[in-house]
Formats: C-alpha cells, structure tokens, sequence
C-alpha cells in the first residue's frame, strides 16, 4: 500500500505512461483504490478517481497490443475488482434509494401532520 491519499491517483514516471503494462497496473491500482473508497463511504473521492480510470481504460482501449500482450490473470483481477466495484456501487446506490424513501415518508407525515393541526388550531 502506498502513502499517498487514497483519492489521488497514482504517479507514473513520464517514461513509463504509455507502457501497456504500466497503464494495465495503473488501472488495477485505481480501480483498488476506487473499492477501498466505496467501502470507506467515500462516494465523492470515488467519483473523483472516475476520470482517471476512464482514461486508462480508454487508452488500453486505444492499444490493441495492451490487451493482446497482457497476462491472464492480470486481467482476471483487473475484472474481479471492477465487479466488486460494480457490486459495491450497488449496494450503496441501495441503501441510499431506502435513506431518501424515508425522508419522503417523514416529509409526507410532517406535511400531513401540520395541515391538521392548522384546522384543529381555528
């Protein structure tokens, strides 16, 4: 594990960025971080790493020898973490859904309440 903040994104040196090896460890790196993040409840710092993510993605996307040239079980991780992340945004996107339904029924009880006992108050 690193020093650095976990809602930072590794640094390469320059001489290394567009290495597809590098650029698939990069990838693996951010989407750990992003997991560790989701877990921690950090859905900002998460979506903040987003871009980041997007771009290596898109430049593996970009090199066809990335892919071609990268070991199995490299990409067998690379697709566990980015199910765990998927499963773990989930999740959270669940319990928030539950979170806001209960501030709506807690609002609709409030408003209910209070336009009763302005009738009962004339």
């Amino acid at each position: 594990m690193s020093d650095a903040p976990l809602s930072e994104p590794p640094r390469l040196p320059a001489s290394e960025e567009g290495e597809p090896g590098v650029v698939l460890d990069r990838l693996q790196e951010l989407l750990r971080r992003q997991l560790e993040l989701v877990h921690q409840g950090s859905l900002a710092a998460a979506v903040d790493l987003f871009d980041a993510t997007d771009r290596c993605v898109r430049e593996i996307a970009g090199s066809r020898g990335a892919v071609e040239q990268s070991p199995t079980p490299q990409w067998q991780r690379i697709e566990r973490l980015y199910q765990e992340l998927s499963l773990a945004l989930t999740s959270k996107r669940t319990e928030v859904q539950a979170t806001l339904n209960a501030v709506r029924r807690g609002k609709k009880v409030l408003s209910v309440y209070g336009s009763r006992t302005t009738v009962f108050r004339r």
